[in-house]
Order: C-alpha cells, then sequence, then structure tokens
C-alpha cells in the first residue's frame, strides 16, 4: 500500500504543480492537501493558503516553482539501466531494468515528466520544439521525435521508405490474422 500512495502522491502533486503553473488553476493547488486513512497528500503547497488572493497567490507559486518541481523529482527512485541491443535494428538501446509493475509505473511517469519539463527558456513555441533524440530507422540519422509513434525522421526522402514498411507491417498483420 507504501507504494501506491508515493505513487499516487507524486502523480497527483505532478498534476498540481502543471494546473496551476500552465491552467492557472488556483483552486487546485489550494485543495491539494488531504488526509486518508491509508495515506495522507503532501503538503508542498500548504504555505501558499496565506495568499487569499488569486493573483497574489499565482505570483508567489511562480517565484516558487523551480523548488517546488524539485521537490516532486526528488520524489522519483532511482532506476538501474543497462544497454541492450534492439532485435529488431540491432542497435544499442539503454533500457531500464525492471522489477516490479510499480518500477514500471515509475518508469513511465518518470519519461512523461521528463518528456514535458518545463524548459530552461519560456519559448512561445515550446510544444513543438520539445521531445526525443532518436535515431531514423532508414537513414540513421538523429532527429527530434514529436509523436511517441514516430521512428522516421520527416525528411522526404526517406517517407516512402517508411510508407513501405508500414505497408508492409499491415500487410504481415492481416495474413497473419487470416490464417
Amino acid at each position: 500500500m507504501d507504494d501506491v500512495c508515493r505513487l499516487g502522491r507524486a502523480f497527483e502533486y505532478y498534476d498540481i504543480l502543471t494546473s496551476v503553473k500552465y491552467n492557472r488553476n488556483v483552486e487546485a493547488g489550494r485543495n491539494l492537501y488531504y488526509e486518508w486513512k491509508h495515506c495522507d497528500s503532501l503538503a508542498f503547497l500548504e504555505h501558499f493558503l496565506q495568499y487569499s488572493d488569486d493573483e497574489e497567490y499565482l505570483k508567489h507559486f511562480d517565484e516558487e516553482y523551480d523548488n517546488l518541481f524539485f521537490n516532486l523529482l526528488v520524489m522519483f527512485p532511482d532506476f538501474k539501466l543497462r544497454l541492450k541491443q534492439d532485435k529488431k535494428t540491432h542497435n544499442a538501446e539503454l533500457t531500464a531494468e525492471i522489477k516490479s509493475v510499480f518500477d514500471i509505473a515509475w518508469y513511465t511517469f518518470a519519461r512523461m515528466v521528463a518528456d514535458v519539463a518545463p524548459p530552461a527558456d519560456v519559448d512561445p513555441d515550446y510544444e513543438f520544439s520539445q521531445g526525443s533524440i532518436l535515431t531514423c530507422m532508414a537513414c540513421r540519422e538523429y532527429f527530434v521525435r514529436h509523436s511517441s509513434h514516430q521512428r522516421y525522421c520527416s525528411n522526404p526522402n526517406y517517407q516512402a521508405t517508411r510508407n513501405n514498411c508500414k505497408a508492409m507491417a499491415y500487410y504481415k498483420r492481416k495474413k497473419a490474422s487470416t490464417e
């Protein structure tokens, strides 16, 4: 039960931080703390309750946001990583060593937080410029991924390769389902 509480608290805290920071939802921050018979929430935002005015609340929240976000990051457990070879691409990949369902949940949550972590400089095109760096499966060049399913760069010369692989995979799936 302790693992569920720790994960739930961290996710709830992340959700509240993003809600207050990006949606300016002050009520979410004010209602974060609660007590439950199995576990209590964390009191990270409790000292902001002294600000009854929403603008003042947001001003102080924005000033302390980096520290609040750091409080979230230290809640994550350490992950053991190892190199493995991808059977499809034959490239070496860095993967997390998973021993329980909670490891999967924490790792997935960590990837989510890292993928949408706030930029160092506030950039109006941030949501379009952020992503993971991958190697294109066609040309082996590095590119910034814009979707969790993207495996090929956006170079038009390699779109035909991507489309052919996609069609071949569809054909194999369809053939396997009819057999």
